[in-house]
């Protein structure tokens, strides 16, 4: 009887070592767990502040490219009508310049001026066309530069989403780590 009670006291020592052991690895591996989350807590909170300065930044350089694409319209609108303007007097001076070749020699000197302006006013226009075409290329341009930052404020937005998942789910291993802890120390007493 006696063999039997230390045989058995023998066992029982052994499982609470192992019990014990068990315990310590569990902590352990608790521990490292919330190491581990307050790590990505930190960076969660880092990345959210670089989140929002990014939004803001976005937000800010969104508004001044639509504020230019606004005055890029004004000024194209403006040489529109100035082109059409130059068209019309264009046009206008041609019809002159033909009636008054049918007039006498003292009129000749008034057609060679109106020829000059005829040719400056061309220039105008060519010059005129030349600036729409600048202004367009610069609005699409600006309009690219604002669908990448629509983009990149897109990407940031899925990357705080997977940073969240992440967070509940360590958080609910540490949950489920720290109640298998305890029935742990249940089965010690």
């Amino acid at each position: 009887l006696e063999k039997i009670a230390e045989t058995y006291y023998q066992s029982s020592q052994n499982e609470l070592v192992n019990l014990q052991q068990k315990n310590s690895q569990t902590e352990e591996e608790n521990l490292k767990l919330e190491n581990e989350l307050f790590d990505l807590q930190q960076r969660n909170f880092k990345f959210e502040q670089n989140n929002q300065n990014l939004r803001l930044n976005l937000a800010k350089q969104i508004k001044e490219f639509a504020e230019k694409e606004d005055i890029l319209q004004t000024h194209i609108i403006d040489l529109q009508n100035e082109k059409q303007n130059l068209a019309s007097n264009l046009t206008n001076l041609t019809e002159q310049l033909e009636q008054n070749k049918l007039i006498n020699q003292q009129v000749q000197e008034q057609i060679s001026q109106l020829k000059q302006e005829e040719t400056t006013l061309q220039e105008k226009l060519a010059q005129t066309e030349a600036n729409i075409q600048e202004l367009k290329s610069h609005k699409e341009s600006l309009t690219e530069q604002k669908e990448q930052l629509e983009n990149k404020l897109s990407q940031s937005q899925v990357n705080y989403g997977q940073i969240e998942q992440e967070k509940i789910r360590l958080h609910n291993m540490v949950k489920g780590l720290s109640q298998e802890q305890k029935l742990t120390i249940k089965l010690k007493t």
